[in-house]
Parts: C-alpha cells; sequence; structure tokens
C-alpha cells in the first residue's frame, strides 16, 4: 500500500438485445478518482470523505495482498498458507467468516 486515497463506485448493468432465448451478458462498471479530487465526483455528494470509518484498504491484487480478513477476497495469496474448507459456504471459498 502506498497510502494513496481513492474515492470509487461499482455497479452490474446487463447488455443483450433481448431476444427470446438468448442470454445476456452481465457487465461491471466501476468509476474512481483520487480522494482530492472527490469534490468533482458526483457520487461523493452526500459522502464525508474525511470520516476514516469508511476508509477500506485495498492491495494491488488478491493474490499479493497481505490482509487476510478481507471480505471481497476473490483469489488466495500466493506467499501465505490459506486453508479453504469445500464443505462450507460463503461469500467465497476464499473468505473465512472467522476473519472477516
Amino acid at each position: 500500500t502506498n497510502g494513496e486515497k481513492y474515492v470509487c463506485i461499482a455497479r452490474t448493468v446487463e447488455k443483450g438485445i433481448g431476444r427470446f432465448g438468448q442470454a445476456k451478458s452481465i457487465l461491471s462498471i466501476g468509476l474512481g478518482c483520487e480522494a482530492k479530487y472527490a469534490k468533482d465526483f458526483v457520487y461523493t455528494e452526500n459522502v464525508n470523505i474525511n470520516d476514516k470509518s469508511t476508509e477500506i484498504p485495498i492491495g494491488v491484487s488478491c493474490r499479493t495482498c497481505d490482509r487476510l480478513d478481507c471480505s471481497q477476497r476473490a483469489f488466495p495469496p500466493l506467499h501465505k498458507k490459506f486453508d479453504i474448507d469445500i464443505n462450507t459456504r460463503g461469500v467465497s471459498v476464499y473468505v473465512n467468516e472467522e476473519n472477516s
């Protein structure tokens, strides 16, 4: 982590022509900016970006991130032993409810 702060939002949208029997694609759209520009980001209108309780630390990628308590982990870390219980259901097989 380099200490930089960003404001980010994301959502999913469906894309498809809607013909009968044809699957629609679900796309993820993400927007973000450095926190110093948050006042110009319409989605921060009612958000206090100086409130430390709203900050969520992130890493470059799940595979290199040290945070084992992350509820958004999508991949196991490369440099640490990570036990997976295939009999437990949750947000992800890589999210241990005891640690998140």
